[in-house]
């Protein structure tokens, strides 16, 4: 059974007047427990006194307990006592809110499933969209009116323009994923809940995962970088050989270091190194991994 258990430290939100009648509590996320005796264990585990909630986000379910500490003294290790108590009613607001965030983004019917990475460049349908012009392939605008822009258009909006000024894919491809996860941190932030504020988080991050999982995986992402006239010679789009001649200044053949704007903190300080990997068929492919020192 895998728990995440989210202590929270109520000085955090001091600078907020309102209060949630969740803010009290501990959370566990467990998304196996489904009977009474998995979320009581899973209450119990969190080790400290006090009131706890038990969620299972995939199944919108949530159970509250008081959790009291029963010393042992010479019989061995203190026994932590859940008893049942009543679920505050903004939790399952946030429970809702959650799904509401991940379906807008992910199940939307003008984008199919973009849990599917092939329905981003597989979509018939002629529906124009209603989710904005910006996130999505930049040479294709009926498809990215179908892929929601919502917070991540600043997001998506940076990551067109570093393409545009012919950056190395991978550091694009890694402020873009830093970019989304800070904007989903402001994002959920307006809330004056609790729970709410680490759900909505939880939810945006979650998306923030899948779409830089297309960037970084889907043929139409790599089509659109190298559709740019700046980084059609670039060899992450000709696998030719690495080397100072295509205007980097390399350390090394096979290996770039520098540094990339993002929208929070100093720049981020990028290494990428390149590997040529030749099939049995002759065909040679470059692959290209970005690591970020101060991520």
């Amino acid at each position: 059974m895998k728990l995440t258990l989210i202590f929270i430290s109520l000085c955090f939100f001091s600078t907020f007047v309102h209060a949630s009648e969740s803010d009290n509590y501990r959370f566990v996320i467990c998304n196996s427990c489904n009977y009474e005796y998995e979320f009581s264990a899973s209450a119990s585990q969190a080790g400290l006194p006090g009131q706890v909630v038990v969620l299972n986000l995939e199944d919108r379910q949530a159970r509250a307990f008081n959790i009291m500490i029963i010393p042992m003294f010479v019989f061995g290790d203190d026994l932590a006592s859940a008893l049942p108590s009543e679920v505050p009613s903004d939790i399952y607001d946030a429970l809702n809110l959650y799904h509401q965030i991940i379906e807008y983004y992910t199940q939307s019917p003008d984008i199919h499933a973009l849990k599917s990475l092939d329905s981003w460049s597989h979509s018939n349908s002629a529906d124009p969209g209603l989710f904005g012009p910006i996130c999505g392939p930049s040479g294709n605008p009926e498809l990215a009116t179908k892929i929601p822009d919502g917070v991540f258009a600043p997001a998506c909006q940076a990551h067109d323009t570093c393409y545009a000024e012919g950056h190395l894919k991978g550091v694009c491809d890694g402020a873009f994923l830093d970019n989304m996860l800070y904007l989903s941190e402001q994002s959920a932030n307006q809330y004056y809940s609790l729970i709410t504020r680490i759900l909505v988080e939880r939810a945006l991050k979650r998306v923030a995962k899948i779409y830089s999982d297309f960037v970084t995986q889907h043929q139409a992402a790599l089509d659109a970088y190298c559709a740019i006239e700046i980084n059609s010679h670039d060899p992450t789009c000709t696998n030719e050989p690495w080397s100072p001649d295509h205007g980097y200044n390399f350390t090394s053949r096979d290996s770039a270091r520098g540094t990339i704007d993002r929208f929070r903190g100093p720049a981020l300080v990028y290494e990428c190194f390149f590997y040529s990997v030749t099939y049995s068929n002759g065909y040679t492919s470059r692959l290209e991994q970005c690591d970020f020192i101060n991520w």
